[in-house]
């Protein structure tokens, strides 16, 4: 295939929490109820799995036969980033390591970070928890006693957090937030604060004994920062986080004009403005791939891309 820049397409999904927030800010088109997460970076076949345009190829498939223009050596293709957005709090969950997901569901596992983009002043989140052990924390939750186990922080817009497999976590209500991860979609529950499924009738599944497996004791250390920022060639350049086989993300923003060049394969989800990459245009809510040894791209107009790849 061809070493150029390529257009991702956006795969939706609706949830029971999900707005209309996601669909207005970036006047998105589908018949469903409610966008409750744009997937702009997936590749899971006959699940969540992006169209690469103008190839015929869904992007699990476009990376099989591609694998020159990643120039990496994983089987699938290793990375995620979606947009999310609730009217109230996510499920209290959380995602395994790739050990256990890798024996008991076939997948890897899933650790995450999330920046906010735009919200309340302070975004109020479950992070961690406040057990000691593996027993009490057991005891609490059969005693439903969720005000003594959960642990909240407050994040900012712009602030960024990792939160590893086996943490327990809860995405706030009324943000817009970016989650980048590894590419797997293995999610447990603990609690779903007893919410019906109106297309069931009933509530959520939960998965008890999959969080006592895997829940990370103790967990009451995680907390937003602030990530450094560089300038360089007209970019202003954040690195979120970078850990060799999970995921290296980032942020780039650029007023006018900026170049930038990385040896690795990129993913450029344009979270805000409009401008192009080179000749291909690109406004909000769209999402491009360059391929690795891409050399020097110019990034023109008034952008806000969020980025991710991948090292081994």
């Amino acid at each position: 295939m061809e070493k150029k820049i390529y257009k991702i397409e956006p795969v939706f999904e609706q949830r029971i929490w999900g707005t209309q927030a996601l669909r207005t800010k970036y006047h998105y088109e589908t018949e469903l109820e409610n966008i409750a997460e744009v997937y702009n970076v997936c590749a899971m076949p006959g699940h969540l799995d992006n169209v690469v345009t103008g190839t015929g190829l869904h992007l699990s498939d476009f990376y099989k036969q591609n694998r020159e223009l990643f120039g990496i050596q994983c089987e699938i293709m290793p990375v995620e980033v979606c947009m999310a957005h609730s009217d109230s709090y996510l499920s209290i969950q959380l995602h395994p390591d790739d050990a256990y997901a890798l024996k008991t569901e076939g997948s890897r596992g899933r650790p995450e970070g999330w920046v906010i983009l735009e919200g309340p002043e302070k975004n109020r989140m479950v992070i961690g928890h406040h057990a000691q052990t593996q027993a009490e924390f057991e005891q609490w939750t059969k005693e439903k006693n969720w005000d003594r186990l959960f642990r909240y922080i407050e994040m900012q817009s712009g602030q960024y957090i990792h939160v590893p497999a086996g943490s327990l976590h809860a995405f706030c209500q009324g943000a817009i937030a970016v989650a980048f991860s590894t590419n797997a979609d293995i999610t447990y529950r603990l609690y779903d604060f007893d919410r019906i499924d109106p297309k069931t009738g009933k509530e959520r599944e939960l998965h008890i004994q999959q969080v006592f497996d895997n829940i990370r004791i103790p967990d009451d250390t995680l907390n937003a920062f602030w990530p450094e920022k560089t300038k360089a060639e007209g970019c202003e350049i954040t690195r979120f986080y970078d850990e060799k086989n999970v995921y290296t993300a980032g942020r780039i923003q650029v007023a006018e004009q900026g170049f930038f060049e990385t040896e690795a394969f990129m993913f450029y989800v344009c979270a805000n403005g409009s401008g192009r990459i080179n000749d291909c245009e690109i406004k909000a809510g769209e999402t491009v791939f360059v391929p690795c040894r891409f050399g020097k791209i110019e990034i023109c107009g008034n952008l806000d891309l969020m980025t991710i790849t991948y090292r081994e």
